[in-house]
């Protein structure tokens, strides 16, 4: 039973007491209310213990039993919409932890993408510093051996005319001016070569 139904007695036996004041309140003067008159509060009280034992065998039941089915009513309505709550907060939880792996996972693929970029980019520099040390290599070697190529051509160069001086000279026995003409055509002969390597 509720605290309504409980209280319902006590409730009806103080507006049993109440209400015939109040009945001479309305009547008349304010100095009837100390003075009770007896035969009022006797039919009175008769009149009220009529109609409460009439209403307690008609109508207390039916009342009784409606205010326990809008009690229940109630009581079941507060018990889904704390059931529908905690089902609410508990699909709240699992869309934030979701939501939280999905940020993660995303954070991840962010992170991943990035030190492949940057492992594709060192690869890639140390891909073209390799090819630039590769070019480097054969540029200088290129160069040696043009250079050796250059020399061993003078050394040639300046061997055949050196033959070619002591050829001259040989067979001519020429007087000293002729001689510093001839180191004089061949030392320039040898200088135009020179420029031209």
């Amino acid at each position: 039973m509720s605290i309504l139904t409980r209280n319902l007695g006590k409730i009806m036996i103080i507006l049993m007491l109440v209400i015939p004041n109040t009945v001479l309140m309305a009547s008349g003067d304010g100095a009837q209310i100390t003075k009770l008159e007896k035969g009022l509060m006797f039919w009175s009280l008769v009149t009220f213990f009529i109609v409460f034992l009439i209403l307690s065998k008609v109508a207390w039941k039916p009342l009784i039993a409606g205010l326990e089915q809008r009690e229940n009513t109630i009581r079941g309505n507060i018990e889904d919409a704390e059931k529908k709550q905690k089902e609410a907060a508990q699909k709240l939880q699992e869309y934030e932890e979701k939501l939280s792996k999905a940020e993660d996972e995303v954070k991840a693929i962010f992170d991943s993408a990035k030190t492949n970029a940057e492992q594709i980019k060192k690869e890639m520099i140390a891909e073209a510093n390799k090819e630039c040390d590769s070019i480097r290599a054969r540029a200088e070697n290129d160069i040696k051996l043009a250079k050796q190529q250059a020399v061993e051509e003078v050394f040639k160069t300046a061997a055949d005319i050196s033959i070619a001086i002591s050829t001259k000279l040989i067979q001519e026995s020429l007087d000293e001016k002729k001689q510093a003409k001839i180191i004089e055509d061949t030392l320039k002969t040898f200088e135009d070569l020179k420029t031209l390597n």
